[in-house]
């Protein structure tokens, strides 16, 4: 747990969110900088993905989770 100082104003820009993996690896979604709205998803290898498909990679990823064989 961290704490975040009340005393320094933090101006700088979100980068974006990361986690770590099960394989124990630091991986990265950042935000878009660009008009295009393509979020970069750091997983191995670099993956691009317009803003507006995240819910729908969110879903299909889902189902490939809950899938049952």
């Amino acid at each position: 747990m961290m704490f975040k100082r009340a005393d320094i104003v933090d101006n700088e820009k979100l980068k974006g969110f990361s986690y770590l993996s099960q394989g124990g690896d630091e991986e990265y979604v950042s935000l878009p900088d660009d008009l295009y709205g393509l979020v970069d998803i750091s997983v191995d290898d670099e993956v691009r993905v317009y803003k507006e498909d995240i819910p729908k990679l969110i879903k299909a990823l889902e189902a490939v989770y809950n899938y049952k064989d």
